[in-house]
Formats: C-alpha cells, sequence, structure tokens
C-alpha cells in the first residue's frame, strides 16, 4: 500500500508597503476589555451572594438545632494526666450533660465554656466549637510538668516549662525529678518565682530535654545561695552543678565522666563529683574503710 500525500508548494513572502499595515492595524477591532471586567464584577458579586446566603441558611438552620451531644478530648502528653473526662464535665457545668444537651446550639456560648476551662490550673489551653449536626466539641489541653517541688513544710506543686506552678493531682503522678528548695516555694501567685527556682529553672528544662538525663537525675536540691545540687537516680552520690550558668557545658562535661569513668569504674568508687568551676570535672573518691 502506498502512502498518498499532497505538497504544497509555500508562496514566496512579498514584502507589503508600510500603509497597507498601518491600514489594516488600524482596521482590526479592539479588545472588549471592559466587558471582561464586568463579567469578573458579576461573577464575585454571585459568589458573594452565594457566601452570605450560605451564612444565612447556617445561621437559621443552628437556631433550629439543639445540640444532642458534647464530644470531649484530652489532649495530653507524655506524662501529664492530671484530669479525665469527668472532671471536664463538671467544670463546664455539664451535670451529667442536662445543662447543655438540649439546648439550641446558637445559645452555647463557646467563648465562656472556653474561659471557665481556662481557669483551672491543670489546663493550658482549651478550644470548644460545634457542628451543624448538633455535636459541641472540647479539646482540652494539659500543662506538662518539668519538675515537681517539694518544700520543707511538706508542700508540692508541679512546674510547667514557663515556670507556672499548678497543684499534685489525686489522679496522676508525674515522672518528673523532685525539687528541693532551702527556701520554700510559695504555691501562689502561680505565674511567679523565687529568686532560687528561677535560678534553676535552666536546669530543669535542659533535663527534661534530653532523655538521657531524664533517666538519671532524681532530685535537685537548691541551696540558699541559689547553687544547685544534683542526685542521680542510682547511687549514693552528689553532683555539684553550681549556678544555673553554662548549662549545656557542665552536662558535657558530666557525661564524658559518666562515659569514660563511671561506666569502667561504677558509681560507688565516688561519693560526689563537680562541674561548678568552668573546664573541669572534678570526683571525690569514698575513703577506703579499715
Amino acid at each position: 500500500m502506498a502512502l498518498v500525500g499532497t505538497h504544497t508548494r509555500r508562496q514566496p513572502r512579498r514584502n507589503r508597503p508600510l500603509e497597507e499595515v498601518l491600514l489594516e492595524q488600524k482596521s482590526r477591532k479592539p479588545l472588549k476589555v471592559g466587558k471582561v471586567k464586568v463579567k469578573g464584577a458579576v461573577l464575585y458579586g454571585l459568589l458573594g451572594v452565594v457566601t452570605l446566603s450560605l451564612l444565612a441558611f447556617a445561621n437559621g438552620y443552628q437556631e433550629r438545632i439543639t445540640c444532642k451531644e458534647v464530644s470531649i478530648s484530652l489532649i495530653e502528653g507524655n506524662d501529664n494526666a492530671f484530669l479525665d473526662v469527668d472532671a471536664v464535665k463538671d467544670l463546664i457545668g455539664l451535670d451529667g450533660e442536662r445543662e447543655i444537651i438540649g439546648a439550641k446550639m446558637n445559645e452555647i456560648g463557646l467563648a465562656e465554656l472556653e474561659a471557665n476551662l481556662e481557669q483551672n490550673a491543670f489546663i493550658k489551653q482549651a478550644e470548644v466549637y460545634k457542628s451543624l449536626n448538633g455535636i459541641l466539641y472540647v479539646e482540652v489541653g494539659m500543662r506538662e510538668p518539668i519538675a515537681r517541688i517539694v518544700n520543707a513544710n511538706g508542700g508540692s506543686m508541679y512546674l510547667d516549662e514557663v515556670g507556672y506552678k499548678f497543684p499534685t493531682s489525686y489522679l496522676h503522678a508525674a515522672n518528673v525529678p523532685l525539687v528541693r528548695p532551702d527556701v520554700d516555694e510559695p504555691l501562689t501567685p502561680a505565674d511567679s518565682m523565687t529568686c532560687e527556682m528561677e535560678e534553676a529553672m535552666p536546669v530543669l528544662k535542659f533535663i527534661q530535654s534530653d532523655p538521657f538525663w531524664q533517666a538519671q537525675i532524681s532530685e535537685v536540691r537548691i541551696k540558699e545561695n541559689g547553687e544547685l545540687m544534683l542526685y542521680p537516680e542510682v547511687g549514693d552520690i552528689y553532683i555539684e552543678f553550681g549556678r544555673g550558668i553554662r548549662v549545656s557545658e557542665k552536662f558535657d562535661n558530666l557525661k564524658m565522666f559518666y562515659h569514660k569513668v563511671v561506666k569502667e569504674l561504677g558509681w560507688t568508687k565516688y561519693k560526689g563529683v563537680s562541674v561548678k568551676y568552668r573546664g573541669q570535672v572534678v570526683a571525690k573518691k569514698r575513703k577506703r574503710r579499715r
């Protein structure tokens, strides 16, 4: 089978006179920019009308719909289950869900519910929102402690990463270092600290951020002069840390001592170690028993 095709000889291009080109350009119809703009404006106007109609429909629908369910979510971290669902119900005044269940959705004050929740010391942030199918959603995020303060008078409280103090809970005990200050730390006001506790904050934050030191340090003592003593989870030994400065450097030196010395000989040969001074790790051996 043969392929059949056609070939058209291209005519040579002729140079047109300038007058002819100018006359052709003048005779072309201009673009109807005005109509395009008008069509765009009409389209945006229609979208606005549709949006307003949908909002009006939603508002009208919410005026008729009632709350049929309350969904509570507790956003917990690794170690902060200080509240349960029943406690949250009490905080927003549900009382067995009789006060909100059955109420019109547009009459439920979301900002008021959030404010009531955030007044609780355990709650860092709360969000309350509703859906068109009659469900009220309550999401609660709780504070995460970095330490538990134990005063000499027996008072106890938690401390979070921003220095906010809040009480202990009968529902849960967080696995965080105990902090024993020589100067008692008052529970109130919750958002203020003594100078000695402020001195310790960088150290407590560092311990909480490092899984290795989380597992190693069980107790921190704050002396009256603001210097810190650390006590490991294992072994009868103290760590003289000094002031809460050069924190990362001191922990790096301490970790080097741990890997090079403690792993080989154990803590039992030493009664203490000091990283108080710059660039030094001073280990103090126990006296041999005769």
